[in-house]
């Protein structure tokens, strides 16, 4: 039996990216990675928050994100999810950094709906749930982008 945390369909990381010291960037995304089946939604300062006396000590710019995970891991960035993110924000350093990364192989990579679910079938029973308030964000900002509902169960 797998002992710690449990993957989740989605996975919600925000503000604490910045403060993972630097050499510990890589295991911080692949244990992103490893807990993350769907989708990751993740906020990281840019280098203009560095240094500002809030403890970030890893700051990098949106494409550096994207190209640190695309190296490291199998989630790669959804311009438009991030776009609504940003757009539906209302913390200004949220807006500035937050990411929508997907899972090479979920249903924005598949040229149909119908060919992603027959696809998907690694999910665990045991997946953790997302709260309420988060599903409904989601499901308010993203719309017809979510998976499949099985993702966001309550």
């Amino acid at each position: 039996t797998q002992s710690g945390p449990y993957p989740a369909a989605w996975t919600l990381c925000i503000e604490v990216a910045e403060h993972i010291p630097e050499g510990s960037t890589a295991d911080f995304v692949r244990n992103l990675d490893v807990l993350t089946q769907d989708a990751l939604v993740i906020s990281w300062a840019a280098p203009e928050k560095c240094g500002l006396g809030w403890g970030h000590v890893n700051c990098l710019s949106s494409d550096d994100v994207a190209s640190l995970f695309a190296r490291l891991s199998s989630l790669r960035l959804d311009r438009e999810g991030t776009r609504r993110l940003r757009a539906a924000a209302h913390i200004a350093w949220i807006r500035e950094g937050v990411l929508l990364l997907r899972r090479s192989g979920s249903i924005h990579c598949h040229k149909s709906r119908e060919e992603a679910l027959g696809a998907s079938t690694r999910h665990s029973p045991r997946t953790m749930p997302a709260t309420s308030a988060a599903k409904a964000m989601l499901q308010r900002t993203l719309g017809n982008m979510l998976l499949p509902d099985r993702s966001l169960r309550n």
